[in-house]
């Protein structure tokens, strides 16, 4: 927490969603739709199919195609699509045991590359501004002033036992240049 905000980290009910097209270049089986990171607080899916569901990995490969990089941990599961501008991030919850990347649920996603754009019109490439702009279309200024680095784009608030309270669970970061380099949505561990 900085600033009396909470930041949404990776866990169980995917919080922000992605309506995912086909690009150039992708192998995935992809209705031509827009690349959107969708920034409403009730999406339960993530390029089309549910969140809720495990078997993550071979449902994410079946839309985007062949992965160009996974990662296993303990308990996580890391996938790129370079050429998509797509990280996935896949988390097993509880005791679940066995392979995250088949066992568990997709908790969060970045995206970085063109034409990807937040549901509120923030687009990869476009100047920060547009983020602080977004938000305070929604949010008081108070609430879209950036941390870190970071322009809130999407609050979602939980009344979660161990951590209640209002996080931000989409975010745009800018580069060197000043414009939107990352869009990142994250979920709450509860809802």
């Amino acid at each position: 927490m900085r600033d009396g905000r909470k930041w949404g980290v990776a866990s169980a009910a995917l919080v922000a969603a992605i309506a995912i097209g086909a690009t150039a270049g992708a192998t995935a089986t992809v209705a031509p739709t827009k690349l959107v990171v969708n920034t409403t607080s009730q999406f339960r899916k993530f390029a089309g199919f549910s969140t809720r569901s495990a078997n993550s990995l071979p449902r994410l490969t079946a839309r985007f195609g062949a992965p160009t990089t996974i990662r296993r941990g303990a308990n996580r599961c890391t996938v790129r699509w370079v050429g998509l501008g797509l990280t996935a991030r896949i988390f097993t919850i509880g005791s679940v045991a066995g392979d995250p990347c088949v066992q568990g649920y997709v908790l969060g996603v970045s995206v970085t590359k063109k034409p990807w754009r937040s549901a509120n019109g923030v687009h990869i490439g476009d100047p920060i501004a547009a983020a602080r702009t977004a938000c305070e279309a929604r949010y008081t200024t108070a609430d879209c002033a950036p941390v870190s680095g970071r322009y809130a784009l999407q609050y979602q608030s939980t009344s979660c036992e161990f951590n209640p309270g209002r996080f931000v669970v989409v975010y745009a970061t800018a580069n060197a240049a000043g414009r939107v380099a990352l869009i990142r949505a994250n979920n709450l561990v509860c809802d």
